[in-house]
């Protein structure tokens, strides 16, 4: 994630959010958290997208399973176990904890600073000390991200995974913008592995309070060129894909 924060002023404070089930931070008890907006099932759409046979509205769901999926291999990691101790030597700011999960060596860590603005970070490892995944992002609740302000209702958020591609990393990351109401916005971006790697590809996606919603993607390939997608969908799992511009544009619609 290109994103450098540089704070002056750091502040102990008491950070409350959606938890699975725990403790206060800095105790020795259970502290489950994940980022929110970042776990299983958090993009809604209509069950009849899902299921629906036209090929076409096959594609748009494809779309939004992309990053879905992604969510979902990863989400397991962020549950720290009952019990874990926070080994933080600042426990009001700073929460690091070290488990396993599925067999695989976990560090995680949470830091929360002025403004109610949370960073993570987490690393999982095989028991020979080989990567198998690089995560951090932050959270910024009650925040318009627009206006670059506080704002209730509002809520902001970005997380980048990393995995290991023979001998680099391939990076794929996201943001999303909670609008409130039940709207939101994410950006998902994959990055080429290597040491000069370029945007691979890019989806800007839009989520409503009814299920409907939109999405753009943009492919960007090695050699020039790439296709250019633009897609919605309603709340009664009816829609519409575009593939192209201008004149060359082939648009497909299922109801």
């Amino acid at each position: 994630m290109k994103s450098a924060i540089k704070l002056l002023i750091i502040i102990p404070l008491t950070f409350l959010v959606s938890c699975e089930k725990g403790g206060e931070p800095g105790k020795n008890e259970s502290t489950i958290w994940s980022p929110p907006h970042s776990q299983p099932g958090i993009l809604q759409v209509p069950d009849r997208l899902k299921a629906h046979a036209d090929p076409y509205a096959r594609r748009v769901y494809a779309g939004v399973k992309e990053i879905e999926n992604l969510i979902a291999a990863h989400h397991q990691y962020f549950l720290v176990p009952e019990g874990t101790e926070n080994t933080s030597g600042i426990p009001t700011i700073e929460n690091k904890f070290s488990y396993e999960r599925d067999g695989l060596s976990v560090e995680y860590a949470f830091f929360d600073y002025l403004s109610s603005h949370r960073v993570f970070e987490l690393e999982v490892k095989r028991t020979t000390g080989e990567s198998v995944l690089r995560a951090s992002g932050d959270w910024w609740p009650d925040w318009n991200a627009e206006d670059g302000g506080p704002q209730t209702g509002k809520n902001y958020g970005t997380i980048a995974y990393r995995t290991p591609q023979g001998s680099f990393e391939q990076n794929r990351e996201f943001s999303w913008k909670d609008d409130g109401g039940g709207q939101y916005r994410v950006t998902y971006q994959v990055w080429n592995p290597g040491a000069d790697s370029g945007l691979a590809e890019k989806y800007e996606y839009q989520f409503n309070a009814d299920k409907s919603g939109s999405f753009t993607y943009w492919e960007y390939r090695t050699n020039g060129g790439g296709d250019y997608i633009r897609a919605n969908w309603l709340a009664d799992g009816s829609g519409k894909h575009v593939l192209g511009e201008g004149g060359l544009a082939a648009t497909n619609e299922w109801q």
